[in-house]
């Protein structure tokens, strides 16, 4: 297997992890806020958060007629109209403003904000039988896809806030990919004839630095950025990863195999071949199991 080969084998693997970046402007997943409610069940009420700008995304403070035709009031439309009416009349002691998006949350104990949400803000609920309101202090999303849970006082006017991140998933997705990761390239390795214990042993140990690393700096990304900067920073760390390994395995290669010498072109490829099916199985299952990855 010549240079020449081994050339055209890095430019395919290169136009493998670039082909997936093209993006437009508006795609890709976008920030979010999910809140779970506490003590407010059997109550009809509705739920918006106050922004402290007065708009952000296609949301905005307005002083226009409401627009009766908005899919907001789809469902229970005089009942809403009603809700709408009292958001935009109600006056924050903080001035953050109600910038025209709201739900109504009578038959499940969630709200969910899953497009340009406010960045700082508070929880404004208004209940309509009794014509009143119960507020939040001011919070700032903490994360991409910030989980907070709701419960309302005993005075039934204010509201306590706790972050609610289910830091279960991120650990589980974390050992997954590293795992997984580590079973593909030590079978890659015995297929390319790998097999000695020390070799499959040092193989074992770079992998389980190198992915672990790389894991961890993909959990923290998903965590602050969300899913499209995760796969955009997987494809220049997994490339920088298959050029490390490409270095250390070929001088280990070189240093430890004088019996029975290993060619050149082994440790360069088989980093390529290893680290490209990881990535390949592992963006596969992401889309199959998005939970999970």
């Amino acid at each position: 297997m010549g240079k020449k080969f081994l050339s055209s084998l890095v430019c395919f693997v290169i136009g493998f992890f670039l082909l997936p970046t093209v993006a437009y402007a508006d795609m890709g997943p976008k920030p979010s806020v999910h809140i779970d409610f506490v003590g407010i069940e059997n109550k009809v009420y509705y739920i918006t958060l106050l922004s402290k700008e007065k708009s952000t995304g296609p949301y905005s403070f307005s002083t226009e007629p409401i627009d009766e035709s908005s899919f907001l009031v789809d469902e229970h439309k005089k009942d809403d109209l009603h809700a709408w009416q009292a958001f935009r009349n109600y006056n924050d002691i903080d001035g953050f403003y109600f910038i025209e998006y709201f739900k109504r949350c009578n038959d499940q104990n969630t709200f969910k904000w899953t497009y340009y949400p406010p960045s700082t803000f508070k929880v404004l609920i208004y209940f309509p039988e009794e014509n009143r309101f119960a507020t939040t202090q001011i919070q700032d999303k903490y994360a991409f896809d910030s989980y907070y849970k709701v419960s309302l006082s005993e005075n039934q006017t204010e509201l306590t806030v706790e972050k609610n991140y289910d830091y279960s998933v991120e650990t589980t997705s974390l050992i997954a990919r590293v795992l997984l990761t580590l079973s593909v390239e030590i079978l890659i390795a015995l297929l390319f004839g790998l097999r000695k214990k020390n070799i499959i042993l040092f193989v074992l140990v770079v992998n389980v630095v190198t992915q672990t690393i790389l894991n961890i700096l993909l959990n923290v990304v998903n965590y602050t950025s969300g899913g499209f900067a995760f796969v955009f920073n997987y494809i220049w760390m997994e490339l920088l990863i298959i050029l490390m390994e490409a270095i250390v395995f070929s001088f280990y290669f070189k240093k430890f195999s004088a019996n029975k010498p290993i060619k050149k072109w082994v440790a360069p490829v088989y980093s390529i071949v290893a680290n490209s099916a990881s990535f390949a199985i592992g963006l596969f299952i992401s889309i199959k199991l998005p939970g999970i990855f």
